[in-house]
């Protein structure tokens, strides 16, 4: 969003739409990384219609049933005690969705099953009995990408066949992004691009900056919560584990075999195999195979710009911008 205008976004949109135009029980599940966009395009989709939006919270299953029970009670206009559990949780849903054509989101969805494993089967049990039939859309939405694509892709799983659609919200183009700068020249646009990437977040209320006041106000202010977000999303999405971090670092200075990036960080191969498939299915990192080199040897990049910009240019030079108290001459 800039200045309450939706950027881009046209296709999902519009996908979700014809979703909506559909009769019967249609779900669907939404993923993609922190700061993408997914709440802002679930809000504007759910503009006009009969929306229930739920959000799980990072806290206690008892946290998360509060919460979710004032969502509902905002929706009806009207205070209801709290669900004492999931189960009559979703029969409240259930009943709402019975009355007329209803939206239902459940945005962040990882949060609630962090502290309900067993979230996953309650869902599950009320898509397959009591929504079944109904003439409701029944929407996910996720920012840890793995816990979202396991969840309903994981034939193990309590969730996996039920959400027959499935969209992964992607970063926007160099192109949609200048949308956010309308009066910034070309080669501006490719720099800016090239540091934040295609985040709305790393957009919005920016448009008032030139290239430097970015660079000086976002990644070498010392109190910048951007300094320290490209840690941040890795960490979120892989359960704080540490060893994620380490790989995309070992990245960033040039080790870019999985045999390297093994005996830096002293794991065995198939360790690190794991931790590289892993952030390589998340989309941070990228696999190539060198012209005529072995597909069983691959060179790994980041490809995420924001945490390519974050690993290559501040992280390495971290002794350099805090040894300067000035931006400007650190910039320089």
């Amino acid at each position: 969003m800039s200045n309450g205008r939706m950027i881009g976004r046209e296709s999902e949109l519009s996908y979700l739409e014809d979703l909506w135009n559909q009769k019967g029980l249609v779900t669907c599940c939404i993923w993609g990384r922190r700061r993408i966009g997914k709440t802002s395009i679930l809000r504007e989709f759910g503009k006009g219609k009969r929306t229930l939006f739920l959000q799980g919270i990072m806290g206690s299953y008892y946290e998360n049933l509060s919460s979710l029970s004032l969502d509902i009670s905002e929706f009806l206009g009207r205070e209801i005690p709290q669900a004492p559990d999931l189960s009559h949780l979703m029969r409240t849903i259930e009943d709402i969705c019975k009355e007329e054509h209803t939206l239902v989101i459940f945005d962040e969805l990882p949060y609630l099953l962090e502290s309900a494993p067993q979230a996953s089967s309650v869902i599950q049990k009320s898509l397959d009995r009591g929504l079944n039939g109904l003439d409701c859309m029944f929407v996910i939405c996720g920012s840890s990408i793995s816990i979202m694509r396991k969840e309903t892709e994981d034939a193990a799983k309590p969730l996996y066949g039920r959400f027959e659609h499935r969209k992964q919200i992607k970063p926007l183009s160099m192109d949609v992004c200048k949308g956010f700068h309308p009066d910034m020249d070309r080669d501006t646009s490719l720099r800016w691009y090239c540091t934040v990437g295609g985040i709305p977040y790393y957009h919005i209320n920016t448009n008032s900056m030139n290239y430097q006041q970015l660079i000086e106000d976002k990644f070498l202010e010392k109190d910048s919560s951007w300094r320290s977000d490209a840690v941040g999303i890795i960490l979120q999405e892989f359960n704080g584990n540490t060893n994620y971090t380490g790989a995309v670092k070992c990245i960033a200075d040039g080790h870019v075999r999985q045999s390297e990036i093994a005996d830096r960080m002293r794991i065995d191969r198939a360790a690190c195999k794991r931790i590289l498939d892993d952030l390589e299915f998340v989309g941070m990192i990228e696999r190539k195979i060198p012209m005529g080199g072995s597909p069983k040897k691959p060179v790994y990049s980041i490809k995420d710009p924001f945490i390519s910009f974050s690993f290559n240019i501040i992280s390495n030079n971290t002794k350099l911008i805090e040894s300067n108290s000035s931006k400007s001459v650190t910039y320089d």
